[in-house]
């Protein structure tokens, strides 16, 4: 859906089907001036839709291989797309990086020894925010470790930190369940106006049990509910031009998305589930004090 700045709706972009325009599951990865781009993995296809202009027609590319929705994306300056995303197509399985240009060409990086493994989709996984530099920055989930690319997918900086609450893991993630503690991970990244990156890692909130929905019948898998009772967020400043650790607290809400930027720090988002089932985005504002 499309709001006009003051927050009164002004209309639907695509709708249901498998012609140009239409789509299975659309997952918004950007929006930028006057173009939404929209990913459906159900139908491998990556589509440009006009927001402002409601005569122009939409333009697609496939995708082949893509088979879930992009976990994270950033658009570069030179107007070209860089996903994170298990891209299982024989030239891209296994890298967690494809830069997709607007002739519909693609390139995938990011790894020296490329490997995907299906019980642990989220190893290849990357949350990106952009860089000053013209770049962007790259942040393992399942690792503390940050690096920095530049336009052509090239590393510029490495950054890895040994956080006694964040250990080294491999197998397969497991669900949430209320018998074992949740596992951390980064959820997002942001470098702020000054230069500085900021890193928002969800760790276990000790509430953790009291997250889930009773079951209704002993068949029932655990369904998380409250979040900010299953995480909380560990907010790490680095300075990005040598990776010293500038600051770091330990807040309550889980902190899932970031948003943009504000001044002197970033926006970022956790969920709140409401009465009637429905979910309500929080966004915080988050700066460093002097």
């Amino acid at each position: 859906m499309v709001f006009e700045p003051n927050g009164s709706f002004r209309r639907v972009l695509g709708r249901t089907g498998f012609g140009p325009g239409e789509f299975q599951n659309a997952w918004v990865i950007d929006v930028r001036s006057d173009t939404a781009w929209v990913t459906d993995y159900v139908q491998s296809r990556l589509t440009a839709l006009p927001v402002l202009d409601e005569l122009a027609n939409p333009k697609s590319w496939i995708l082949s291989g893509l088979a879930l929705p992009s976990w994270a994306s950033v658009r570069l300056q030179d107007g070209s797309l860089v996903l994170s995303s298990n891209w299982t197509h024989k030239d891209r399985i296994g890298f967690p990086l494809h830069r997709l240009q607007l002739d519909g060409s693609a390139t995938s990086f990011g790894s020296k020894e490329p490997r995907y493994l299906p019980t642990q989709s989220r190893a290849n996984l990357r949350s990106l925010a952009l860089s000053h530099r013209g770049g962007f920055w790259a942040a393992h989930v399942e690792q503390y470790r940050v690096e920095l690319y530049d336009q052509n997918g090239g590393v510029l900086k490495e950054y890895e930190r040994g956080a006694p609450w964040f250990p080294p893991r491999s197998g397969p993630r497991l669900p949430p369940d209320p018998s074992r503690e949740p596992i951390p991970h980064l959820s997002s990244i942001v470098e702020d106006s000054l230069g500085r990156v900021w890193i928002f890692a969800v760790v276990g909130d000790v509430r953790y049990r009291e997250a889930f929905e009773p079951p209704k019948s002993p068949a029932d898998l655990p369904i998380v509910t409250v979040w900010d009772r299953y995480f909380d967020t560990i907010i790490e400043i680095l300075d990005s031009s040598t990776g010293r650790l500038l600051a770091t607290t330990r807040v309550d809400p889980a902190i899932l998305y970031s948003v943009g930027m504000a001044r002197d720090g970033v926006l970022v988002a956790s969920e709140r589930r409401l009465v009637d089932g429905g979910y309500q985005a929080v966004v915080w504002r988050t700066w460093l004090r002097k």
